[in-house]
């Protein structure tokens, strides 16, 4: 799934004309944060949907290389809890993938403190229901697969073409080793490509549709969604079929057990259950049965 971003959207005309040219399906959002250079509103999300763009990713843009004062797990705590109330303004909830934006230069001007910001930042979102992502380079992330607050998944900037190319695959990003984050990424693979070859200056980006970095794409998302009209059940119980992720059913709602994320998300549902977790290698399970 190829999609596209630039830090202003274009109009909805455009915006369906440019993905069209490219077979794309999906635009990035720059939903706000204290360092976004321009903040979309849900009216520009909208008008895309009405044009048949059905997936976006949600990006909040946080603080960066002029606020290393500020890169402390409390600011990004607080600062997740703002991204979460932004994101729910264009009309997604929990379950949803949501990006936190990391430049290069503010890791570079303050490398513990960034990543200790990611990690707050992160943690909150978890915590909140959603599936926290982060936007950065490659050296940022390396550094960041060594910490416990991990994202869930990323969306890598590593540019290494100028213009749209169809073969790029997600799952093999120069310089990121293959199991960081192994089918769950996005990647920015062309920045800031001539505006002649789209009629705009914008970035390039491919995923892929079963990794759920997208909205409208994650299991979880859907699971709730669904919950909320089912009959309501006394029983819980767990139920399975060959191939196919294990759900739990509890007070009549059922979430998948896809990512560590949907722990959270039962425990959210469902008040009262007792406590348990499940490794992350056993979460990893899940989610290759998931994608096969």
């Amino acid at each position: 799934m190829h999609g596209l971003d630039k830090a202003g959207p274009p109009s909805a005309d455009a915006a369906k004309r440019m993905l069209d040219k490219i077979g794309g399906s999906w635009w990035h959002v720059y939903i706000g944060g204290p360092r976004a250079s321009v903040a979309w509103k849900p009216s520009h999300v909208e008008a895309y949907r009405a044009k048949g763009i059905k997936h976006f990713l949600l990006d909040y843009v946080g603080r960066q290389s002029e606020d290393v004062h500020l890169l402390t797990v409390g600011q990004g705590q607080r600062d997740g809890e703002e991204a979460v109330q932004l994101a729910g303004t264009f009309g997604f909830g929990a379950g949803e993938p949501l990006c936190l934006d990391l430049e290069q230069r503010t890791f570079n001007a303050a490398q513990d403190a960034s990543l200790d910001y990611v990690e707050g930042w992160c943690a909150t979102v978890r915590q909140l229901g959603w599936r926290p992502g982060v936007y950065t380079n490659v050296a940022p992330l390396k550094a960041l697969a060594k910490r416990t607050e991990k994202p869930d998944w990323v969306f890598v900037a590593r540019w290494v073409r100028d213009g749209p190319d169809p073969a790029m695959d997600p799952r093999q990003i120069k310089d990121l080793p293959d199991d960081l984050w192994a089918g769950r990424r996005v990647w920015q693979y062309a920045g800031e490509i001539d505006e002649n070859i789209l009629g705009e200056v914008v970035d390039v980006d491919v995923t892929d549709i079963t990794f759920g970095c997208l909205t409208g794409t994650s299991p979880g998302a859907a699971l709730l969604k669904a919950a909320s009209s089912l009959t309501e059940e006394d029983d819980m119980f767990t139920f399975t079929t060959a191939g196919k992720p294990v759900f739990f059913v509890a007070g009549g709602k059922a979430v998948g057990l896809n990512s560590a994320n949907d722990l959270v998300a039962i425990k959210r549902a469902v008040p009262g259950l007792p406590e348990f977790k499940l490794d992350p290698e056993t979460f990893d399970a899940f989610l290759r049965v998931y994608r096969a």
